[in-house]
C-alpha cells in the first residue's frame, strides 16, 4: 500500500510539474505514469530474492476504501504474479477497469494488436480463478466460528469445510518461522495445523474479520497483544480451498 501511495504522489507532482498547456488529456497522462513507475517497481522488486512464499499485504477497508469495487482476493493476486509486469498492466486495465485495447496499447506504446494478445495470452495463465466466488455473510461467519474452533483444537468441524485438494500457503519473509513451499493436499494441510497448535496455540488469542473481502482471522500474542499471524480463508464452492499465512510483520496493517 505504501508503494502504490508514493506512485500515485510521484503522478501527480510530475504532472503539476509540466506545462499544461503541453498536455492534451491529464487523464492519459496520469493513467501512463502511473503505469510505467508501477512496471518498474514491480521489476525492481523481481531483483530481490524474496525468502519463501510473497503473499500480498492484507487489505482492509479503512486502507483501500474502494475494495469492495474490486477483485482483490488473494487467490487472484498470487495468480497475477504469474504474469510478467507489462502483462499484468494490460490485464488489470482491462479485466478491473474495462479500458479499451486501444486505450491501453497508447498508454503501454504497443499495438493495439499486441495488446489484444498480451491479454489473451495472460487470461490463459490467470485462468479461471479470474472469477470471484461471493459468499454471503453467513456463511462467512460460518467459516470464521469453524476456524476459531479449529484454532483451540477443535478440528472436526473446519475439517468438514476443508477441499481434499486444499492448499496452503505461509509467508514469514525470512523473519519469522514459516512454511518455504505450498502445502497441498488436506491431509498434509491438516498435520500442518494440528502441529501449529500444539506449538503455540497456548500462546496466541484471535478475532474474525474480513480481509481482502474475504474471511480471515487475526492471532495476537497473549502477552504482548501484538500481531502474530494473519490467516485468509479461500472460499470456492461452499468449500476452503485455500489458506494464506502471512507472517512477515512488515506485511501487518
Amino acid at each position: 500500500m505504501a508503494e502504490a501511495e508514493d506512485i500515485l504522489q510521484d503522478a501527480q507532482l510530475a504532472l503539476l510539474a509540466v506545462n499544461a498547456a503541453s498536455i492534451s488529456s491529464p487523464r492519459a497522462y496520469l493513467m501512463r505514469t502511473v503505469v510505467n513507475k508501477s512496471i518498474n517497481s514491480i521489476n525492481k522488486r523481481k531483483l530481490i530474492n524474496y525468502p519463501g512464499i510473497d503473499l500480498p499485504e492484507p487489505l482492509t477497508e479503512h486502507k483501500c476504501a474502494s475494495i469492495s469495487q474490486y477483485d482483490v482476493t488473494y487467490g487472484l493476486l498470487l495468480l497475477l504474479q504469474r504474469l510478467n509486469p507489462q502483462e499484468r498492466a494490460v490485464f488489470i486495465l482491462r479485466e478491473s477497469f474495462d479500458y479499451e485495447y486501444a486505450e491501453i496499447a497508447e498508454i503501454l506504446d504497443i499495438t493495439t494488436d499486441n495488446c489484444r494478445q498480451i491479454y489473451h495470452r495472460s487470461k490463459e495463465r490467470v485462468g479461471k480463478k479470474t472469477s470471484r466466488f461471493n459468499t454471503s455473510a453467513a456463511e462467512n461467519r460460518a467459516f470464521s466460528e469453524a476456524f476459531m474452533k479449529a484454532a483451540s483444537g477443535e478440528l472436526s468441524e473446519f475439517v468438514k469445510m476443508l477441499k481434499k485438494d486444499m492448499i496452503i500457503y505461509s509467508d514469514g519473509g525470512g523473519k519469522v518461522s514459516a512454511a518455504i513451499h505450498p502445502i497441498i493436499g488436506l491431509e498434509n494441510c491438516l498435520k500442518f495445523l494440528q502441529g501449529l497448535n500444539a506449538k503455540r496455540g497456548n500462546d496466541l488469542y484471535s478475532t474474525s474479520t474480513s480481509l481482502n473481502g474475504q474471511p480471515a482471522m487475526v492471532f495476537y500474542l497473549k502477552e504482548t497483544n501484538a500481531v502474530d499471524t494473519i490467516v485468509l480463508l479461500e472460499n470456492e464452492e461452499n468449500s476452503i480451498s485455500a489458506m494464506y499465512v502471512v507472517r512477515n510483520p512488515d506485511k501487518f496493517f
